[in-house]
């Protein structure tokens, strides 16, 4: 069995609580997140 390396994402969002309930969710789906609170 072979295992593929996570897919690496930056996210950007201001708002904190969507910031970390999106990265939650990805991190589910094997993804590495990095968050910016703004650009």
């Amino acid at each position: 069995m072979t295992t593929s390396k996570p897919k690496h994402i930056l996210y950007i969002e201001d708002d904190a609580v969507m910031a970390r309930l999106t990265q939650m969710k990805l991190e589910k789906l094997n993804y590495l997140v990095d968050i910016a609170r703004d650009g």
